[in-house]
């Protein structure tokens, strides 16, 4: 069994997309590849795992030595905007979360455990104003916590 990734994290970029950045998987290699899915169908009785993006091995490009080689496969995913819009628009997942699933697969074909990951749109509404205390709290005779109106 191949390993899974780790440390996944999701940061929302508005009109832009939802990036993906992992570690590779301690048992990585050039034949492996990074298969992200999408939670799919959500509001339905069967929701479904749907591919996205298969990630394979990288081709580096050295300048100083002006040759090519193969490097791991990347450890990062951008689900671009109109990918976002466009499953929207077909009602295949929410408008304010997408939640994603990252398989590596090693060069015999072999499938790791999934690492999930929810990406949450960002809070839109900023407060008018400070919070405004109206309670004070205070400690009473018997040790016990009071509270009362404060004046304001």
């Amino acid at each position: 069994m191949a390993e899974p990734i780790s440390d996944l994290t999701a940061s929302w970029i508005n009109n832009t997309g939802i990036q993906l950045s992992w570690t590779a998987a301690t048992d990585a290699t050039t034949g492996s590849l990074y298969t992200v899915y999408v939670l799919q169908n959500v509001n339905t009785q069967i929701p479904n795992w749907v591919p996205v993006a298969t990630l394979s091995a990288s081709v580096i490009y050295s300048p100083v030595s002006s040759a090519y080689s193969i490097g791991l496969p990347t450890t990062s995913y951008l689900m671009p905007w109109s990918l976002y819009q466009t499953l929207i628009s077909q009602s295949l997942i929410n408008a304010n979360s997408v939640a994603f699933s990252i398989v590596h697969t090693d060069y015999l074909g072999a499938e790791s455990i999934a690492t999930n990951i929810s990406a949450f749109q960002k809070q839109m509404l900023q407060p008018f104003a400070p919070p405004h205390l109206t309670h004070s709290i205070g400690i009473d005779g018997l040790g016990q916590f009071k509270i009362g109106r404060a004046h304001v």
